[in-house]
């Protein structure tokens, strides 16, 4: 339907929407997404005189009959033959109906187009005096990040804490923030991942990864953790991988695909264990252990904060989800890799606001081994500044590479890939 219109206004028609209700907003929206100039909006009794966007309303018996007009009607369907009696009374004859197939298409849209706000909110708003730089030490803590950044990466920094302002200054429940280039990202993404999940009786498949649950992150499988910007050997040996927050095995399935070494699946939760397990048995690999333990700074047993509603976990609660407790083991990465004898090639940090514990806790084995590091950033304040320079800081030869996959969120999922270059030089 909106290839038809785009021709059409390309023609030169004037684009009228007949409805200044949900449903003719969502095609106000797409419109504007497709580069459609709307002229006017009609209501059969119009309660405003201007829309939100400074576009007039007009009663149907305002309007004369136009040949360079096409009326677009975006109302319930249940007042589609009202209305066509109204336009027919009124001499205009033309008309296009947004059906319900049109209607569930926009609503499907707008699920990955428009920021979903609530979540994001809920999450920023206990560090927003360090997102918002409102205190001394937050503009400190950014400016000693940036220092250890090259140009692109501060863009990147910036445009994130430029979009948490936008979040946190609103109470919109959408938010309407993305770029055309993205939304385009966005659309390939719905149309080559989200639609191509498929149910399998009681399991789900995405392509050639069957998960027991429907969980399917697009940063994991579709974007692949953005981990081409690593160097081409970096799974070219038999070393192994430290997926730290393993959950249900997603990440650890990936990287077991990529590696000829095995690949350790560290998950506090014994609920998410039972789903690696099945995970592991479902794709059929072999080189995946499961490790029933958390990371951090030290070893020892720590206090967990468990949400059951969603199989989450962590040792930080930063939103406001209801929490049960639960005492676990903790691992420091380097007493892992010391009582194993390994060698590593990546370590994947996931682990809701412990990241900044798990890097010291691995400050050894990154120094004798330098492996390539994924690491979430958006859990905490501490983890976004604190954790870039502390690595630069060791001195170790890590370049970085801040990631946003492009997705229907502006601060979940930001992670930071780091590898050292040409090892042996270092």
């Amino acid at each position: 339907m909106f290839t038809y219109l785009k021709k059409e206004f390309e023609k030169g028609i004037k684009i009228v929407i007949y409805g200044y209700g949900k449903i003719g907003k969502m095609v106000e929206k797409e419109c504007k997404r497709k580069d459609i100039e709307i002229a006017f909006f009609i209501e059969t009794q119009p309660t405003e005189k201007k829309t939100e966007s400074g576009r007039n309303i007009f009663s149907i018996y305002e309007v004369k009959p136009d040949e360079k007009m096409l009326i677009v009607i975006a109302v319930s369907l249940k007042y589609h033959s009202e209305i066509i009696d109204n336009l027919k009374e009124a001499g205009i004859f033309r008309y296009i109906v947004i059906d319900d197939q049109a209607i569930k298409k926009m609503q499907e849209d707008r699920k990955y187009l428009y920021i979903h706000a609530r979540h994001e909110r809920n999450t920023l708003k206990q560090y927003q005096d360090e997102y918002l730089l409102e205190t001394t030490k937050s503009k400190e803590d950014f400016q000693e990040l940036c220092s250890h950044l090259d140009e692109e990466n501060i863009k990147i920094i910036e445009q994130l804490l430029d979009r948490i302002r936008v979040i946190l200054s609103c109470s919109h429940e959408e938010i309407d923030i993305f770029s055309p280039s993205e939304k385009r990202k966005i659309e390939i993404l719905q149309n080559n991942f989200y639609s191509e999940i498929i149910r399998e009786g009681q399991l789900y498949r995405y392509k050639e990864y069957v998960l027991p649950k429907k969980y399917f992150d697009p940063l994991v499988l579709f974007y692949q953790y953005g981990m081409e910007w690593f160097s081409e050997e970096t799974f070219t040996n038999s070393k192994d991988i430290l997926d730290c927050g393993a959950f249900i095995g997603d990440t650890s399935l990936l990287f077991a695909k990529k590696t000829k070494g095995k690949v350790y699946a560290l998950e506090p939760m014994e609920s998410n264990c039972s789903l690696i397990r099945e995970t592991i048995r479902l794709n059929n690999v072999d080189n995946i252990e499961i490790i029933n333990e958390a990371v951090g700074r030290k070893s020892g047993k720590s206090i967990i904060s468990k949400n059951a509603e969603s199989n989450w976990s962590t040792m930080v609660p930063y939103d406001s989800r209801q929490y049960t407790e639960e005492t676990v083991g903790v691992t420091s990465i380097d007493d892992f890799v010391k009582k194993r004898n390994i060698q590593l090639e990546l370590i994947k940090l996931h682990v809701e606001g412990m990241e900044y514990d798990a890097v010291q806790g691995a400050e050894e084995t990154m120094i004798s081994q330098k492996p390539a590091l994924i690491i979430h950033l958006h859990h905490t304040a501490t983890d976004f500044f604190k954790i870039i320079p502390y690595l630069d800081k060791l001195n170790l030869g890590y370049q970085f590479k801040i990631y946003k996959s492009v997705t229907n969120t502006i601060f979940t999922g930001t992670i930071l890939l780091a590898e050292v270059k040409n090892k042996e030089q270092k």
